[in-house]
């Protein structure tokens, strides 16, 4: 469906206009131009037009047989705008009838009726007809019958067809099987006899145009070695088909014939595409070899091969785009395997995305371009995620083991991968800005946890800073404090933790006193830069208690005393005159 007055915004640079191109014209080098580009006259930026390609799933200029009942013979009906409509008949002659023949695979017409021969077509009339020699592979080839409109002609006028049973045209294709769903044997009618085509040389190229001839768009994907169909070998076989992509019946390429056997024992397969957002290009992804359709080592379509990409320089941005690219919202989490499989002997290097392209082909790669090369142990992954609620941004948090605890062990998110924290420097400002992150209203305290024995996180992130009410870690200096590889001051068996509360009163403040091991009676502490403490007892008082028994709601002190300190007892902070 065309789109006009710049329905995708104004271009730039000269403009050409006046194209005319005759029905199903392959490229724009088949049209005329009215006008050249340098000076072209009432036409501005303002007229630019555009396109809506249809997705349907035959290509256009397809032609079928109807109401038959046997495949040689019907009613004649051609693919054009979106749906099959029927062919006038008014020029319709054992030429035209010929060609469709041919089209449809068979050597030649043995009657072309006229009348409605086979029944009415119900939806609509699409061709005026067509004048051709007989000669010709399909109506591609024929020109356009002049002088009869399409509103002269009604479904009384619809064309047919009786082709000669049991004769095939040359170089007509059949495919075995289901050419959608699975891998199809292809076999090539020559010389009067169907010919396997041996796998020799078989690529994109050669099943696209197979695709393309068999009626289908195109071909949805190349099919590897491992997936040709192993069949009996055929004494005759094609073999080194040459094809650029774009001819649309395997006349035009380059075969080989003679009569050998196909040296594998494997023969060419297809998968053919229902729509044109299936059919390959250079620059496509897909994820293999993982868990889930979400998941796996990211390969490149180019040149009719998937080709891994290599994970030496692969990270989150990198994982980021490829989900893009997939169609999902975004990466979960990118990583790397070791296992290169068997046959792989070329990776994609030299991938450095920003991770807000769109393709990968958008991302940087050196002066020298993509490039392949055989030295890689590292294949870059990702896992996608199809709900916003999956994606994780730098600085997301969560406490280990997951749950709902309101405490545990931090772990932290940045590019791809969760990291646990380091208890060097770690203070109850950055505890209350990951209990707020994780919706509590403050931390009660700053902890160094034993990490759970099914903890697998390693150390990335030392020396974090915050300022003292940061509401996310990402406005932390997280660029800075994460590392691949961390080795922690204090003992590398703890990790940094936190104690959350929902409630206001027990967020501490600078000040504030607690009493320990037990709701009326304890030892005091005090929270005192960031930390809680002792008071030294060496000249505790009643006064003191006091003080401290009505600041926690008391009316009054029962008894006060002094303890010994030992090691289990945080430091002393506070001292009494």
């Amino acid at each position: 469906m065309g789109k006009t007055k710049h329905s995708f915004g104004p271009g730039s640079g000269d403009i050409v206009e006046d194209i005319q191109c005759p029905a199903f014209s392959a490229t724009l080098r088949d049209c005329n131009v009215g006008s050249n580009f340098e000076n072209t006259v009432g036409c501005s930026h303002n007229d630019d037009v555009g396109v809506v390609c249809d997705g349907t799933k035959f290509v256009s200029g397809a032609v079928r047989l109807v109401n038959g009942n046997v495949p040689y013979a019907g009613r004649v009906e051609m693919f054009t705008g979106e749906r099959w409509g029927s062919v006038c008949d008014v020029a319709w002659d054992i030429e035209d009838a010929h060609v469709v023949c041919r089209q449809v695979g068979f050597k030649r017409a043995t009657y072309a009726k006229k009348g409605a021969f086979f029944g009415r077509n119900s939806d609509r009339v699409v061709s005026t007809g067509y004048n051709c020699r007989g000669t010709e592979l399909t109506h591609h080839d024929c020109p356009l019958s002049h002088g009869t409109l399409l509103s002269d002609c009604t479904h009384d006028n619809d064309s047919s067809v009786i082709c000669e049973q049991d004769s095939y045209a040359e170089y007509s294709v059949e495919l075995t099987g289901n050419a959608t769903y699975q891998s199809s044997r292809v076999s090539v009618f020559h010389d009067g006899q169907w010919k396997s085509v041996c796998s020799d040389n078989w690529d994109w190229r050669a099943a696209q145009v197979t695709c393309r001839q068999a009626g289908y768009v195109g071909t949805s994907h190349t099919v590897d070695e491992n997936a040709f169909i192993d069949y009996h070998p055929m004494v005759f076989t094609a073999h080194d088909i040459v094809c650029d992509g774009s001819e649309y019946h395997l006349y035009y390429c380059s075969l080989n014939w003679d009569s050998r056997t196909c040296v594998s024992n494997m023969v060419a397969s297809v998968s053919c595409a229902t729509s044109y957002e299936d059919i390959l290009q250079d620059g496509d992804i897909r994820l293999s070899n993982g868990s889930s359709s979400k998941d796996g080592q990211v390969e490149m379509f180019d040149e009719s091969y998937w080709t891994p990409i290599c994970g030496d320089d692969w990270g989150w941005e990198e994982a980021t785009v490829s989900c893009r690219q997939l169609g999902y919202l975004g990466a979960i989490t990118s990583y790397t395997t070791i296992e290169i499989h068997d046959g792989t002997e070329f990776i994609w290097s030299g991938l450095d995305c920003h991770g807000n392209e769109y393709r990968l082909q958008e991302c940087y790669v050196p002066n020298t371009g993509w490039e392949l090369t055989s030295h890689c142990q590292r294949i870059g992954g990702a896992e996608c995620a199809l709900s916003q609620a999956l994606l994780r941004e730098n600085g997301d948090v969560k406490l280990v083991p997951d749950g709902d605890s309101y405490s545990g062990t931090v772990a932290v998110f940045y590019r791809g991968v969760w990291g646990k924290v380091c208890p060097d420097d770690w203070s109850w400002s950055l505890a209350n800005t990951v209990c707020i992150q994780l919706g509590y209203y403050g931390a009660i305290e700053a902890t160094q946890n034993l990490p759970d024995t099914d903890d697998a996180l390693d150390y990335h992130i030392h020396s974090l800073q915050c300022n003292e009410f940061e509401s996310h870690l990402k406005y932390c200096n997280l660029d800075y404090a994460w590392e691949d590889e961390v080795e922690c001051d204090l003992d590398s068996h703890l990790a940094a933790g936190v104690v959350c509360t929902h409630q206001y009163q027990d967020v501490p403040s600078y000040g504030k006193p607690r009493l320990v091991d037990g709701p009326d009676a304890g030892h005091v502490e005090v929270f005192l830069t960031e930390s809680w403490g002792l008071v030294c007892g060496d000249s505790w008082s009643y006064d003191n208690a006091r003080v401290i028994c009505i600041h926690l709601g008391y009316r009054a002190v029962l008894t006060t005393s002094s303890i010994p300190v030992t090691q289990d007892f945080p430091p002393v902070l506070l001292y009494v005159a």
